[in-house]
């Protein structure tokens, strides 16, 4: 039997960052990398861009919409749950699909 002793466990994340423009455009950047002791460590991302408009909207949360300019990356919105999503704040915080997330100016989005 192989000696298991100086295997590790694996890590991972997973970063996602949602810009959306002002002029209805939005840019979806998706970013992972997973690590293990003793093997180089491996990131994938990808970038998704397209546009995008709200479907219904009251004074505490909106339903926003993402259509891609690529067709095929249509699949990998429906995986993170961007297809379709529901937008809520509380005081400053922002929740999207329930999950908090965090509003900032970007460099992303064309003045």
């Amino acid at each position: 039997m192989p000696d298991m002793s100086n295997i590790g466990s694996m890590s991972g994340s997973s970063v996602m960052k949602l810009h959306l423009c002002g002029d209805r455009s939005f840019v979806l950047s998706l970013e992972d990398s997973a690590s293990m002791p003793g093997v180089p460590s491996a990131t994938s991302s990808s970038k998704i861009t397209g546009s995008w408009a709200i479907t219904q909207a009251t004074q505490a949360d909106a339903k926003v919409k993402l259509t891609p300019r690529n067709a095929s990356d249509a699949n990998t919105l429906k995986t993170v749950k961007l297809q379709t999503f529901a937008v809520s704040f509380t005081g400053e915080r922002t929740f999207v699909n329930t999950t908090r997330w965090y509003r900032m100016s970007s460099s992303v989005c064309k003045k």
